[in-house]
């Protein structure tokens, strides 16, 4: 496990293209969002996703959602024009909208449900990785299932399996902040709350 300790509001380009060579290897990597420490790998590894599950000790019929540019979201998800329109009301924002996924997104994410958490965060740092990894990611908070979120990366290496995690960023301790609101569009279009 590598450590590096980033500025978490001005991330150096060359920190991020460290990140993005470990998540394009299948690595797992640590590192600070606009709600908490949260673990993010490539969508599309499974052993990658798998590992995440292991760190966590989650169990694997919870599906984990996505962060995703928002430029390129229309290729994980499939909704309506309607649909579409509304999601610009709630993203780039602190929610999770599950939405109809595409076939791009795999179904051992999903637990083989057809629909998948989408985050498109209001944060730099998330924003330019994923703009440079040019692709979806797993991204699910950092703690073990069935504890709070953290906020300090000490809270974290001394509760997980350290040995599972590629790489750690530092951004220092993050403010307290809620967990993301989750609002399902069922394919009615109805909205249905899931966590407020």
């Amino acid at each position: 496990m590598e450590l590096i300790k980033i500025d978490y509001e001005k991330p150096g380009l060359e920190d991020i293209n460290k990140i993005v060579n470990v998540l394009e290897k299948g690595g797992v990597v640590l590192a600070p969002s606009d709600t908490c420490y949260g673990f993010l790998c490539d969508i599309q590894n499974e052993e990658a996703v798998e590992k995440i599950y292991k760190i966590k000790n989650r169990s694997l019929k919870i599906p984990v959602s996505i962060a995703v540019d928002f430029s390129i979201i229309d290729e994980y998800i499939c909704v309506s024009e309607e649909q579409q329109e509304m999601i610009t009301d709630y993203l780039p924002g602190l929610y999770t909208l599950v939405l109809q996924k595409s076939d791009l997104v795999p179904s051992f994410i999903t637990n083989n449900t057809d629909f998948v958490g989408v985050r498109v965060m209001k944060c730099h740092f998330m924003n330019l990785l994923l703009s440079n990894f040019k692709h979806a990611l797993v991204t699910t908070s950092a703690n073990k299932s069935g504890t709070g979120p953290k906020y300090d990366i000490k809270d974290i290496l001394g509760e997980v399996d350290n040995s599972l995690i590629d790489l750690v960023i530092d951004g220092g301790k993050l403010k307290a902040t809620s967990p993301s609101k989750v609002i399902k569009f069922n394919e009615d279009g109805e909205q249905e709350i899931i966590r407020w």
